[in-house]
């Protein structure tokens, strides 16, 4: 049985079997609109964990791990179309779609 509890992150009582979860708040939004992603890993052996736009390529926020866990969040603002987030821990990876709610015009 691995024990990830005490010192030291990413050491051998870390297997890298996960889970991660990463959310959306709110995972639906007007074109331009913000939404804050939050992340939470645990039993990770990497010693980062990163969030990466994967239209763009881009770089959200990178994580330390400790002890083999990690929680975090970021704002992310100006989503024009739907973008999928990646969370990425070593082998360990999530992805999160948010999607783009039309605008509807009365005639």
């Amino acid at each position: 049985t691995v024990n990830p509890v005490g010192g030291g992150g990413g050491g051998g009582s870390c297997t890298g079997a996960g889970p991660v979860t990463i959310t959306g708040t709110p995972d639906r939004v007007q074109s331009g609109g913000s939404t804050t992603l939050s992340w939470t890993v645990t039993d990770a052996a990497s010693a980062t964990c990163s969030v990466t736009n994967q239209n763009t390529g881009a770089l959200v926020k990178t994580t330390a791990v400790s002890s083999c866990s990690a929680t975090d969040s970021a704002a992310v603002s100006g989503v024009t179309a739907q973008t999928t987030f990646r969370l990425a821990c070593g082998t360990l990876i999530k992805d999160l779609i948010v999607n783009i709610v039309p605008r509807f015009e009365e005639f």
